[in-house]
């Protein structure tokens, strides 16, 4: 588990140097997805075979850290300068808020189904909605500056600013 951990945040950092950060998102997503729906399919707990469970369980961790870990650097290039802080914060509180009242939302349907079907499916629909909408409405950064972004598109030429400093004796 330690080793899909380690990989779930480096996987990111090189694929975030290669392809754009919404596609690398939207890719860690829909494996997620993938994975909890895989889980919804195979329900590894009603059988005896465990290499399923394992092998579900990483897939499951390397998918959904990857999108954890792309989340606050995409989430710091598509907020505009004066609105960066407060939307990286929002961000961040929002992936905390789903750490807090997710795990309770799945116990009582695992105590209440007894089986991983329905919190998989459960689980699975707002990460693909999310791709989906990454997909579609997601603002592509690769190869745009921050001031680019920050305006719209729109970056105001502007004359470098020339310091004049004291000389020194």
């Amino acid at each position: 588990m330690i080793d899909s951990h380690c990989h779930s945040n480096f996987m990111p950092a090189i694929a975030r140097t290669t392809p754009s950060s919404r596609r690398t998102m939207i890719v860690y997503a829909v494996a997620t997805g993938a994975a909890l729906l895989a889980f919804a399919l195979v329900d590894p707990t009603s059988g005896g075979n465990h290499v399923v469970l394992i092998g579900l369980v990483v897939a499951l961790l390397v998918s959904s850290g990857g999108v954890i870990s792309m989340l606050s650097p995409y989430t710091a290039e598509v907020y505009p300068t004066h609105l960066r802080g407060t939307g990286s914060g929002f961000a961040a509180a929002s992936s905390k808020l789903g750490g807090v009242f997710g795990p309770p939302i799945v116990a009582s349907l695992l105590a209440t189904t007894g089986t991983l079907t329905i919190p998989a499916l459960v689980s699975a629909v707002p990460v693909l909605v999310a791709a989906v909408v990454l997909a579609v409405r997601g603002v592509e950064t690769r190869g745009r500056r921050l001031e680019e972004l920050s305006t719209g598109g729109h970056v105001e030429k502007r004359l470098p600013v020339r310091r004049s400093y004291p000389e020194r004796p």
